[in-house]
């Protein structure tokens, strides 16, 4: 009876870790970049850094010193910048297909280019509609 009882203590303990760790595997670092974590939810993650209070938008560093902000009009782009902040998604400039198309990109490179804009693309209109949504309520609730 004390074996059963045991085993079943060390059986929950071992699924509570197991279950612990694969929720914090989102976490980890993929392709080297300092603030990229495993690109799978950028809406969970754009709700958490919202309800921090960190509404800086995402934005991909391309060769040139340019930066790409994926899901926000080029006219909204130096307002966006100025009022919220912007905040760079991977650590080495990446080349764009569309500004270089006489070059060959190897297709790793090509992929998590593809892969970085998909998720700040997500990522950014998620924080503008919680923006939008958040702005919306205030001058609701203040209106008399």
């Amino acid at each position: 009876m004390k074996k059963r009882r045991v085993m079943i203590i060390v059986v929950s303990w071992l699924m509570a870790m197991f279950a612990v760790a694969s929720d914090s595997s989102r976490y980890t670092t993929e392709y080297g970049d300092r603030s990229n974590h495993r690109l799978t939810s950028p809406v969970l993650d754009a709700k958490e850094a919202y309800a921090q209070g960190n509404t800086r938008f995402l934005a991909i560093k391309l060769t040139g010193g340019q930066l790409l902000l994926p899901g926000v009009e080029v006219q909204e782009v130096e307002g966006i910048r100025n009022q919220y902040g912007i905040r760079e998604i991977n650590a080495h400039p990446l080349s764009d297909p569309a500004l270089e198309p006489e070059q060959k990109i190897k297709t790793d490179a090509l992929r998590h280019f593809y892969k970085l804009k998909r998720y700040a693309n997500r990522y950014n209109l998620v924080l503008l509609k919680l923006i939008k949504a958040e702005k919306l309520e205030q001058q609701r609730r203040y209106r008399y």
